[in-house]
């Protein structure tokens, strides 16, 4: 930003010198400011230079036109990329150039070296109610994997790949107080009895993972706050469920969310300011700001994939 107490001169010497896309002038007189601005709008209005003269607390958008050139390598650069797709990788910016690489692969281009967090947390949770965990993470979740004990996020085999012997298996947890199995959620969250009373999550740290681990929390959080929910709760309407989980992980991200009275899974909540309307079953977001109301859809998205993921869904812990 520039003011009026240089001259012209000194002025256009120094826009020169540094060649700005854009000059927004500020803190001076309004008529010398204005004269100033007449000169530099003459001489740099063939270059394709704004010049703004705001006036106080006046906003001024500015628009900023550049590319940057990448270079693929390893083996995401096996394809030829198509116009509109998705390459997904790390861009890494050496000696002002830049390049895309796999994360596997980061090492041998870059010499970096990969690391993964590996998250463990502790809830007190008594083991009486496991089965009823195990019963509703499978339905929540639409489908769970029973692990060998000791298996950890690094090492996730499913005690059986045969779908059918995993599905009896976890129906014999719910049934059977006694018959306690680590679990495995999305491919994502271990549980399992770490001591008396104590349930663990284990998983390895990733934008996906940490949520699906939320996601258990808050069904566990769920089971607590109700005492007498034991296997009748099993003959729960599924909806209701799922319209108290995402109103727990609502208001955790945003705040107090209140249920419409005489609705069928929908509530209200305030999010930056303004009014939003979510109904749980169709999965939809109402708001009168366009901006709010993306933002929400795309938590609200996020919540429901975690809990009943499309066959496409996959939780990468790379």
């Amino acid at each position: 930003s520039f003011s009026a107490h240089a001259d012209f001169i000194q002025t256009s010497q120094f826009i020169d010198e540094l060649r700005p896309q854009h000059i927004v002038l500020v803190h001076g007189e309004a008529n010398m400011m204005a004269s100033l601005k007449k000169q530099l709008v003459a001489k740099y209005d063939q270059t394709g230079v704004g010049v703004w003269s705001p006036q106080n607390t006046e906003p001024v958008t500015l628009t900023f036109h550049e590319s940057k050139v990448a270079k693929v390598v390893g083996s995401i650069a096996a394809e030829r990329p198509q116009h509109g797709g998705q390459l997904n990788g790390v861009v890494l910016h050496k000696n002002f150039q830049l390049t895309v690489v796999g994360v596997e692969e980061i090492a041998d281009v870059a010499g970096l070296q990969v690391s993964s967090l590996l998250q463990r947390q502790n809830i007190p949770f008594s083991s009486l109610s496991w089965g009823v965990l195990v019963f509703h993470l499978n339905k929540l979740f639409d489908g769970i994997a029973v692990l060998n004990e000791g298996e950890t996020a690094r090492g996730t085999t499913a005690q059986s790949d045969d779908k059918a012997e995993n599905a009896r298996q976890v129906e014999q947890m719910v049934n059977e107080p006694g018959e306690v199995k680590p679990i495995r959620v999305l491919d994502a969250v271990n549980v399992r009895i770490a001591a008396k009373d104590v349930v663990e999550l284990e998983w390895t740290s990733n934008p996906i993972n940490d949520l699906v681990a939320d996601s258990v929390l808050s069904v566990m959080l769920q089971i607590l706050s109700s005492p007498g929910a034991k296997k009748s709760m099993e003959r729960a309407d599924e909806g209701q469920e799922v319209f108290n989980i995402v109103h727990a992980m609502l208001s955790e991200r945003y705040g107090n969310v209140e249920t419409v009275p005489d609705s069928e899974g929908v509530c209200k909540l305030v999010v930056d300011g303004n009014p939003v309307m979510v109904d749980v079953p169709k999965e939809t977001v109402d708001c009168p700001d366009a901006e709010t109301q993306k933002k929400v859809e795309t938590a609200l998205k996020r919540i429901t994939s975690c809990m009943r993921p499309s066959a496409s869904c996959s939780c990468d812990t790379a």
